[in-house]
C-alpha cells in the first residue's frame, strides 16, 4: 500500500526544504510533488473531503508557495551569477593591465 498523498507531501517537503540541492532540482522536485498530488486528487472520489484531503490541500498550497519562492531564489541566483561574471571579467582585465604595466616598467629599468 502506498502512503497517503498527505504523507508523501510532508516527506517530500521536509526533504526539499532541508536539502542543499540546487534550486533547479528543488524546483523539479516540487513540480513532481504537485503533479503527484494533483493526479491523486483527480483520481479520488468526488464525495465529501476527509481530513486527509484537507491536509493534502494544505500541503499542496504550501508546496506551490515553496515552488514560487524557489523560482524567485533561482532568478536571484542567476542575477548574482551574471554580476559575478561581469566582476570577474573586470578583475581579469585589471590584472592583465597591471601585468602589462609591470612588464613595461621592467623593460625601462637599466640592468646593473
Amino acid at each position: 500500500m502506498f502512503p497517503s498523498p498527505a504523507y508523501f507531501l510532508q516527506f517530500l517537503r521536509l526533504f526539499v526544504d532541508n536539502s542543499l540541492i540546487a534550486p533547479r532540482w528543488k524546483e523539479s522536485a516540487l513540480r513532481f510533488a504537485v503533479a503527484v498530488v494533483d493526479d491523486s486528487r483527480q483520481r479520488a472520489c468526488t464525495g465529501s473531503r476527509s481530513d486527509d484531503g484537507r491536509q493534502v490541500q494544505l500541503e499542496l498550497a504550501g508546496l506551490r508557495r515553496t515552488l514560487e519562492w524557489t523560482r524567485i531564489q533561482r532568478e536571484q541566483l542567476l542575477d548574482r551569477l551574471d554580476l559575478l561574471r561581469l566582476d570577474n571579467q573586470r578583475l581579469q582585465d585589471r590584472v592583465e593591465d597591471l601585468e602589462r604595466r609591470l612588464a613595461e616598467i621592467k623593460q625601462q629599468q637599466p640592468l646593473f
